[in-house]
């Protein structure tokens, strides 16, 4: 079963530069390598192996290893490349496990397979099989560790229970965007309004712009008690929102105009269940 991801950024040395730079925020001794490469020596805990020092041999051995991502076709084996040879070479001060980790499902999202995680593996297991490559060159620990992670990982994220729907990389990225637009068609259009949502697109200089409308729309159809926080919004608003869609529904009944032309089609949020109770939450 695949679920394909094309917006999925390439596997270069700035995607793992920006990767690094996210996982490791605040956790290392300077602000300054978030995202740089080490320039000085480091330690691996419990190993006697010594990573390169050097930071001319630091940044070849970085861009050999991007060169070599890039020429693997397999993507497990491009995800198995970079999860062992980021922590071997510890090309960051450090953090350079878990962003090996975040890295190696590029590969695999790109190829649609199901995502890698680690959680059902022991820290023991997974630290063994690195060790096992700085110490004796032994790449077979690690390579059954990663298989049997990668099998329970397919199973839970493949579950039939389980819901796994990726967003448009434009979404993601305008994320607070949209929810900042959401907010101000809520509080001075009275709801979704395509002339003023498009302005908004148009002004901010966006790509994409029915993606992000659409994206709007939705947003608001969906508003609930429990997501008004996400919008900066409160039940006030969201009450106002229904008030102005009853109005719009008697409008049409009885033949008179109603909320504007430009929302035409736009279903308002559905009132909630808890509304016609006289106290939803009496038991017994």
């Amino acid at each position: 079963m695949t679920c394909p991801y094309p917006d999925t950024p390439p596997l270069s040395a700035l995607t793992l530069r920006s990767i690094h730079a996210l996982v490791s925020a605040g956790l290392l001794s300077s602000r300054m390598w978030e995202g740089a490469l080490r320039t000085h020596e480091v330690r691996i805990g419990g190993s006697a192996y010594m990573p390169p020092d050097d930071p001319h041999v630091i940044d070849q051995a970085f861009g050999l290893l991007v060169e070599k991502v890039g020429q693997i076709s397999d993507p497990f084996e491009q995800a198995f490349f970079v999860t062992v040879h980021l922590p071997l070479l510890q090309a960051f001060e450090d953090c350079n496990k878990r962003t090996s980790r975040v890295a190696a499902n590029i590969p695999l999202l790109a190829a649609g397979v199901s995502p890698l995680s680690f959680m059902d593996v022991t820290q023991r297991d997974y630290v063994d099989g690195l060790l096992g490559i700085y110490e004796l060159n032994d790449f077979s620990l690690a390579r059954e560790v990663f298989v049997e992670a990668y099998v329970k990982s397919a199973r839970r994220y493949w579950s039939p229970t389980v819901s796994f729907c990726v967003p448009p990389l434009v979404i993601v990225e305008n994320t607070h965007f949209l929810e900042s637009a959401v907010r101000d068609l809520v509080k001075h259009h009275g709801g979704f309004d395509r002339k003023a949502a498009e302005a908004m697109v148009q002004e901010k200089g966006l790509q994409s712009r029915p993606v992000l409308v659409t994206e709007m729309r939705e947003m608001i159809e969906g508003l609930n008690e429990g997501n008004l926080v996400r919008y900066g919004l409160g039940l006030d608003d969201l009450e106002r929102l229904r008030g102005d869609a009853r109005t719009l529904e008697g409008c049409e009944a009885s033949g008179k105009e109603g909320m504007g032309s430009s929302d035409e089609g736009w279903t308002p949020p559905e009132p909630s269940p808890l509304d016609d109770m006289d106290d939803p939450f009496r038991t017994g």
